[in-house]
């Protein structure tokens, strides 16, 4: 946390804030546990909320603290919330301004310790502009999805709101995912504007201004001319996933870093068919499919699939790597089935062996993560997808880098 999430100068010491783990159920269905760090005056409170949310079997797509994982603030101090939102990450202490408003200087409550961000993909922000965070997809359809916070009045909200939490659901603009207890002047908390004050200041001289930094770079292997990548970096079965768009001579990143996974057994210039590993390299990435509707595929066309929808996998048969539809007709011997929720609630095709070349792998291809390895494919959460689907435009390729 010290240099990212929590820096000198911030309106809270390191001494006042609490880290609490908490167990909660994952949109896998799963029973999981995250951790967040909260100010110590709300330490009870908060673990009462997120019990409740765990007895009523809510959904949460993850807890992670406020860390160098999630890189600096692009706007202002404070570990970057806006990748974050996109990661639909749950979290609270982050020594930031009110986001949106980064240049009116004003420290938010997170910077506090005193507020709560739940499932930020699905219970979106709006700020006084009319600008949406992390993404404007759920704000018409919240209504019908697990984890959403729905009304005032549903058992979720008032998880929070009975332990003295505000809900910024009713705000005008709305901060649906957005839980806070209003700063009081016994326990010395206050909503601050920053004062240019050398006791705030920086101890150390600042680098260049932080409100419009040069966006993060990546590093696009040698070749590429794509204006958009999708860059893969694994790490064994798990990877750091960007979008890249081309600004003249060099890429820069413009969603993500994203948490992912690669293949079980990591990845391979050599990939063969049932190795469990990802191919390397550098592919276009093709048309999508889903369990679910298009949800707004900037690259390709969309395959809403059903039970007869399969890829062939078999390496004997002429239909080797491409999608089929049952009945199999003696056509081929083993075939992947595409209805599958929720890893293929979307998902879209890696242009990998697009020669068909027996045996050297077949169904490759982007979708949602799982927590885990995948069996050759690349992984990311639901929401970090979806924004990188929309990005997309023709022409869109994916370099897989060990």
């Amino acid at each position: 946390m010290v240099g990212f999430s929590w820096t000198p100068g911030c309106p809270v010491g390191r001494t006042s804030l609490r880290y609490l783990t908490v167990n909660f159920w994952g949109f896998d269905g799963l029973r999981s546990r995250g951790a967040i760090v909260v100010n110590a005056s709300i330490a009870n409170q908060s673990a009462a909320a997120f019990t409740h949310l765990y007895e009523q079997r809510f959904r949460i797509r993850q807890m992670r603290v406020m860390d160098s994982s999630w890189g600096h603030n692009p706007k202002g101090p404070g570990a970057d919330d806006y990748a974050a939102m996109q990661a639909d990450n749950t979290s609270a202490f982050n020594c930031r301004y009110v986001g949106g408003e980064e240049s009116r200087k004003i420290w938010s409550n997170h910077a506090h310790g005193t507020a709560i961000d739940v499932n930020t993909f699905e219970n979106p922000y709006v700020d006084e502009q009319g600008r949406i965070y992390p993404d404007p997809w759920f704000l018409t359809r919240r209504s019908r999805h697990a984890g959403v916070f729905a009304s005032t009045s549903s058992p979720s909200t008032q998880a929070f709101t009975v332990q003295g939490f505000r809900w910024g659901g009713v705000w005008s603009p709305p901060d649906f995912q957005h839980f806070d207890v209003a700063p009081r002047k016994a326990q010395g908390l206050s909503v601050t504007r920053v004062a240019t004050a050398p006791a705030l200041a920086p101890p150390t001289p600042p680098s260049p201004p932080r409100p419009k930094p040069e966006p993060p770079g990546c590093d696009v292997p040698s070749g590429v001319s794509s204006r958009q990548v999708v860059l893969v970096d694994a790490r064994g079965s798990e990877a750091t996933i960007r979008a890249c768009e081309r600004s003249g001579s060099r890429y820069r990143q413009v969603l993500g870093p994203y948490a992912g996974h690669v293949g079980l057994a990591g990845v391979s210039p050599a990939k063969r068919e049932g190795d469990l590993r990802t191919p390397t390299g550098v592919f276009p990435l093709r048309g999508g499919f889903g369990v679910n509707d298009n949800p707004g595929l900037g690259a390709g066309s969309w395959i809403r699939v059903d039970a007869r929808d399969v890829w062939v996998d078999d390496p004997r048969s002429a239909l080797y790597n491409t999608h089929q539809r049952l009945p199999v007709g003696g056509r081929w011997n083993s075939a992947e089935r595409l209805q599958r929720s929720p890893a293929y609630n979307y998902a879209q095709v890696i242009g990998y062996n697009e020669a068909r070349a027996p045996g050297a792998g077949s169904a490759i291809f982007m979708h949602v993560d799982q927590g885990r390895g995948t069996a050759g494919c690349v992984s990311l959460p639901a929401p970090a997808l979806l924004s990188v689907m929309r990005w997309e435009r023709p022409g869109v390729v994916m370099a897989i880098t060990p």
